[in-house]
């Protein structure tokens, strides 16, 4: 799982040399300071399982009957909220039970960080998981950002690829909120559908492969911001610019 702020912003910008103060702007400073989580499930052929765990960050921990009947619900993102943005135990059992669950075989290998609300063992006990039977291993703690596949690598193809989106919306002064609830959903489910592509299954076997856990390299491969934000269409935006 990774958290994401609900509005993206650079704590980089241009300035004048010698000038004391730089000023940016953000739609929504309050944004800026908030998080949701995402959660996503790779396997160990390259695939991106086909939906996404988006928990997002509601007052009180839940959704009124109102932003329900308005709620955007793609099929490929499994939504939930809670008062900080993050999972609990029982956040946890509704994404085995929608997310995991449903598209793995009689037989999974499930390999997790040792974050709190995951690691209890009853939640992969065969009478938990329709008979299925889940072997989990445990990534040791202070270890994720060397063994977790997740965090060594396509997290952050994730993040790029958000970013990229929260940029262009900011460089082209678009009347676009991207920090709203609808909105995100709509992002994550569009980054979802993106990074599903079978262009990317060598990124992905590669975010296996730069934890150690498979030993052959899928490199040469494509990264989000090679395939989806080439640097030359950058370039010929900010020559716009210029001009």
């Amino acid at each position: 799982q990774t958290g994401v702020e609900k509005e993206l912003h650079s704590n980089r910008t241009i300035s004048f040399v010698g000038e004391k103060r730089t000023f940016a702007a953000v739609q929504s400073k309050n944004a800026t300071t908030h998080t949701y989580t995402l959660q996503p499930t790779i396997s160990l052929d390259g695939r991106l399982l086909e939906t996404i765990y988006l928990c997002l960050q509601e007052q009180g921990g839940k959704m009124g009957e109102q932003v329900k009947r308005h709620l955007f619900q793609p099929e490929n993102v499994v939504i939930t909220c809670s008062t900080s943005g993050k999972l609990t135990t029982s956040l946890v059992k509704y994404w085995r039970d929608n997310c995991f669950l449903p598209l793995v075989g009689a037989k999974c290998l499930l390999l997790s960080d040792s974050y709190p609300g995951q690691n209890r063992e009853e939640l992969y006990q065969p009478e938990n998981c329709r008979g299925k039977k889940v072997t989990r291993l445990q990534i040791p703690q202070n270890t994720t950002d060397e063994l977790q596949p997740l965090d060594c690598y396509f997290n952050r193809q994730i993040k790029n690829f958000l970013k990229a989106c929260y940029h262009r919306v900011a460089l082209d002064e678009l009347d676009i909120h991207l920090h709203e609830r609808n909105n995100i959903i709509r992002l994550v489910s569009l980054m979802h559908n993106q990074l599903s592509a079978d262009v990317f299954t060598p990124m992905i076997k590669y975010a296996w492969f730069s934890s150690g856990l498979i030993r052959e390299d899928p490199s040469p491969f494509v990264s989000v911001n090679q395939l989806s934000f080439p640097l030359k269409t950058q370039q010929i935006f900010l020559r716009i610019m210029v001009l």
